[in-house]
């Protein structure tokens, strides 16, 4: 037993606890930071193979436009994400057609009415850029949020906070309802702006908010393709940390805890820890139904609303081209439906790729319970990631062979199973609470939990997924000590 208690312990080296416990190290708080694995990171991790190195999880950046989270984080700390702003960030491919998904709105607009023409690109995408922006504006201000008490609602007595309720409306109604003669009878594009939607909000939209669909549709105008991958953005923040005093275990598996009086014990595979508060960047699901704790139900009843959750089929390539890919995402259509995401590292990159190759990280979303009969070692298991690495290998041989493939591998294939297994998240369960406009964000879980002195932070609180999202929720629960 540790006899000296920390002011914080947080349960796991994800993105939020990383952000967590830099912001509360950096306000002179004694903290503890405890990660089950050999790397930092969670579920935007990465993995090293034979001179490569592949993002397992989350492969996209963004938030630091209009002084948004990473922004935020990199004043406060002092620190430089570094990274490409690339003009052209994205590729979504067709059947029969390919789509450059610019950075700058007004070429994208040109893209939409070049390729799908007739509609009302100009009054539609227009009015999305500038709700995604006055969202993150909005985002800004607010502090203490959700509100859970008196004193956090007199923060919201904010006079900036006001210009806010304009956007209230466009919480009530979809993009589709709202805009509805946008589409008319061009499926195709209705099914661009899923797929789209489906990397960034997890849902379709005729099932989003505007507001929410605006600021996931538009959220290329702000990607930045980290340099070193998520292993470099990791290793900075972890670096960080340890410089302002705080204390990171790594290969601390957390097992259980409890209260005692007023404090917390936490119980690892190698000992353990008291704490007077902790923040668990553990998600609501795995304390609701597989960490050992006295508050079980408690997390039940808050998560229980929000568990349709999404799962992930992953795949990771070593790529050789004649004419290396700098564009560094790509969104491919498939046939029998849903899409390949293929994220590729920035040409040179030799943290990620050595000098001529390329690391590429695969992902297209499945549901979790396809896998909950399955076992690691079942035939049945087995026979579904090959199956889904013929997919990778065809797709990736159509969509890229203009580039002039000289040899790839797809050297590993990732299931749900898979990131339950390494990152411990209940059914491996990942990106988050699922957005629907029959719960909007604010209804999202808070980040204090019903145990008092124990809080969440991560992709199942307020406001949701991606780095950029956890970063927010952490600097918002931060703001509270």
């Amino acid at each position: 037993m540790n006899p000296s208690p920390y002011d914080f312990v947080i349960l796991g080296a994800g993105v939020g606890g990383l952000v967590s416990a830099n912001l509360l190290a950096k306000k002179g708080y004694k903290v503890l930071l405890l990660e089950a694995h050999y790397h930092c990171g969670g579920c935007a991790s990465f993995y090293d193979h034979r001179g490569f190195s592949f993002d397992v999880g989350a492969t996209t950046f963004s938030g630091f436009a209009y002084n948004g989270p990473l922004k935020k984080i990199e004043k406060l700390l002092g620190l430089k994400f570094e990274g490409v702003e690339p003009e052209l960030p994205m590729q979504i491919h067709l059947e029969d057609l390919t789509l450059n998904r610019y950075r700058d709105n007004e070429r994208w607009i040109k893209e939409l009415s070049e390729n799908f023409p007739g509609l009302d690109h100009h009054s539609v995408w227009t009015h999305l850029s500038s709700l995604n922006k006055r969202s993150w504006e909005l985002m800004n201000e607010l502090r203490s949020f959700p509100p859970t008490g008196l004193s956090d609602f007199t923060k919201l007595f904010n006079p900036k906070l006001f210009k806010g309720v304009g956007l209230l409306p466009s919480l009530l109604k979809s993009l589709e309802s709202n805009f509805s003669n946008y589409y008319q009878d061009k499926t195709t594009f209705k099914k661009v702006l899923d797929e789209q939607l489906m990397i960034s909000v997890q849902n379709k939209v005729s099932q989003v908010a505007l507001l929410t669909s605006a600021m996931g549709l538009c959220y290329p105008e702000d990607i930045v393709v980290p340099t070193g991958g998520f292993k470099e953005f990791n290793r900075v923040l972890s670096e960080s940390f340890t410089s302002l005093g705080g204390e990171l275990l790594m290969r601390h598996q957390v097992e259980s805890f409890k209260k005692s009086g007023d404090q917390f014990v936490i119980s690892t595979n190698k000992g353990e820890f008291i704490g007077k508060k902790v923040i668990s960047n553990i998600p609501y699901w795995t304390l609701a139904h597989d960490l050992d704790s006295p508050f079980k139900s408690d997390f039940r009843k808050t998560i229980q609303k929000f568990e349709d959750c999404w799962g992930a089929m992953t795949g990771y390539m070593k790529v050789k081209l004649k004419k290396p890919q700098d564009i560094p995402y790509h969104q491919v259509h498939l046939q029998e439906g849903g899409s390949l995401f293929f994220s590729f590292s920035t040409p040179g990159d030799t943290e990620k790729a050595p000098e001529g190759h390329q690391s590429v990280s695969v992902s297209t979303h499945i549901r979790p319970e396809k896998f909950d009969s399955f076992s690691r070692r079942d035939d049945n298991y087995k026979a579904m990631k090959e199956n889904f690495k013929e997919t990778i290998t065809k797709t990736f041989s159509e969509t890229f062979k203009q580039s002039g493939i000289e040899s790839f591998e797809v050297t590993a294939v990732g299931t749900p199973l898979t990131f339950e297994r390494y990152t411990g998240r209940h059914r491996g369960f990942v990106g988050g609470v699922v957005h629907h406009l029959s719960r909007p964000p604010i209804l999202f879980p808070r980040h204090e939990s019903k145990v008092d002195g124990f809080y969440v932070v991560g992709d199942s609180t307020f406001p949701g997924q991606g780095v950029v999202g956890v970063t927010q929720g952490a600097l918002l629960l931060c703001d509270r000590f």
